[in-house]
Protein backbone atom coordinates (compact mmCIF):
# COMPACT_ATOMS: atom_id res chain seq x y z
CA UNK A 1 0.00 0.00 0.00
CA UNK A 2 1.99 2.84 -1.47
CA UNK A 3 -0.34 5.43 0.14
CA UNK A 4 -1.56 5.25 3.77
CA UNK A 5 -4.59 7.69 4.53
CA UNK A 6 -5.21 9.20 8.33
CA UNK A 7 -8.53 7.04 8.52
CA UNK A 8 -7.27 3.90 7.29
CA UNK A 9 -5.86 2.37 10.63
CA UNK A 10 -7.79 2.30 13.66
CA UNK A 11 -5.88 4.21 16.68
CA UNK A 12 -5.47 2.57 19.78
CA UNK A 13 -4.88 3.50 23.20
CA UNK A 14 -1.43 3.35 24.04
CA UNK A 15 -1.69 4.86 27.54
CA UNK A 16 -4.66 7.17 29.17
CA UNK A 17 -5.06 10.09 27.20
CA UNK A 18 -2.57 8.43 24.74
CA UNK A 19 -3.53 6.68 20.84
CA UNK A 20 -1.35 5.61 18.28
CA UNK A 21 -1.75 4.42 14.45
CA UNK A 22 0.86 1.95 13.63
CA UNK A 23 0.53 0.79 9.89
CA UNK A 24 3.37 -1.92 8.74
CA UNK A 25 5.64 -2.20 6.28
CA UNK A 26 8.39 -4.70 5.53
CA UNK A 27 10.99 -2.88 7.21
CA UNK A 28 9.63 -0.21 8.57
CA UNK A 29 6.63 1.13 11.05
CA UNK A 30 5.00 4.19 10.60
CA UNK A 31 3.49 6.08 13.25
CA UNK A 32 1.35 9.17 14.59
CA UNK A 33 1.00 9.65 17.77
CA UNK A 34 -1.23 12.06 19.96
CA UNK A 35 -1.41 13.12 23.03
CA UNK A 36 -4.55 15.19 24.79
CA UNK A 37 -3.46 18.01 27.12
CA UNK A 38 -2.18 16.63 30.26
CA UNK A 39 -1.39 12.77 29.12
CA UNK A 40 1.41 11.69 30.36
CA UNK A 41 3.72 9.42 27.30
CA UNK A 42 5.10 6.78 30.13
CA UNK A 43 8.84 6.06 29.93
CA UNK A 44 9.69 2.77 27.93
CA UNK A 45 12.21 1.45 25.75
CA UNK A 46 12.25 -0.58 22.60
CA UNK A 47 14.91 -1.98 20.79
CA UNK A 48 13.81 -0.53 17.52
CA UNK A 49 15.79 2.75 16.40
CA UNK A 50 12.61 5.59 16.31
CA UNK A 51 13.01 8.92 14.23
CA UNK A 52 10.13 11.25 14.51
CA UNK A 53 8.85 15.06 13.89
CA UNK A 54 6.49 17.12 16.17
CA UNK A 55 3.80 18.03 13.78
CA UNK A 56 1.31 19.63 16.56
CA UNK A 57 1.37 21.62 19.72
CA UNK A 58 3.95 21.20 22.63
CA UNK A 59 6.12 18.79 24.17
CA UNK A 60 8.56 17.59 26.69
CA UNK A 61 10.79 14.74 25.80
CA UNK A 62 13.07 12.51 27.70
CA UNK A 63 15.95 10.23 26.56
CA UNK A 64 17.70 8.85 29.49
CA UNK A 65 18.46 11.63 31.78
CA UNK A 66 17.79 14.56 29.56
CA UNK A 67 14.89 16.29 28.79
CA UNK A 68 13.81 19.18 25.97
CA UNK A 69 10.83 21.31 24.81
CA UNK A 70 10.46 20.27 21.29
CA UNK A 71 8.88 23.13 18.79
CA UNK A 72 7.24 22.94 15.57
CA UNK A 73 9.21 20.30 13.12
CA UNK A 74 12.01 19.37 15.47
CA UNK A 75 13.30 15.95 14.95
CA UNK A 76 14.27 13.67 17.28
CA UNK A 77 16.37 10.18 16.88
CA UNK A 78 16.15 7.47 19.36
CA UNK A 79 18.83 4.85 19.41
CA UNK A 80 17.71 1.47 20.14
CA UNK A 81 17.65 0.40 23.90
CA UNK A 82 16.95 3.94 25.84
CA UNK A 83 14.34 4.96 27.91
CA UNK A 84 12.40 7.66 26.72
CA UNK A 85 9.21 9.61 26.91
CA UNK A 86 7.25 12.78 25.94
CA UNK A 87 4.54 15.00 28.06
CA UNK A 88 2.19 17.59 25.89
CA UNK A 89 3.15 21.23 27.49
CA UNK A 90 -0.13 23.89 27.21
CA UNK A 91 -2.21 21.47 24.99
CA UNK A 92 -2.53 18.49 22.96
CA UNK A 93 0.43 17.04 20.75
CA UNK A 94 0.94 15.03 17.68
CA UNK A 95 4.27 12.81 16.41
CA UNK A 96 4.86 11.62 13.32
CA UNK A 97 7.31 8.70 14.11
CA UNK A 98 9.07 5.97 11.93
CA UNK A 99 10.96 2.62 13.85
CA UNK A 100 13.21 0.25 11.63
CA UNK A 101 12.94 -2.18 11.21
CA UNK A 102 9.67 -2.78 11.70
CA UNK A 103 8.05 -3.51 15.15
CA UNK A 104 7.68 -7.44 15.39
CA UNK A 105 5.73 -6.95 18.53
CA UNK A 106 2.47 -4.76 16.73
CA UNK A 107 0.61 -7.40 17.07
CA UNK A 108 1.33 -8.11 20.59
CA UNK A 109 0.74 -4.25 20.81
CA UNK A 110 -2.55 -3.73 19.30
CA UNK A 111 -4.12 -7.05 20.97
CA UNK A 112 -3.25 -5.39 24.31
CA UNK A 113 -4.84 -1.66 24.11
CA UNK A 114 -8.28 -0.78 23.63
CA UNK A 115 -9.34 1.08 20.24
CA UNK A 116 -9.34 4.71 21.26
CA UNK A 117 -13.29 6.45 20.84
Amino acid sequence: MPFIGTTDHDAVASAPGARARTPDGEHRTLCDAGMDAGADGPRHRHSHESGGLRIRGWMKMTFGGRARACELADRFMIRPDPSHGARPIDGPVVVGDGLGPGREDDEELLNRYVPSV
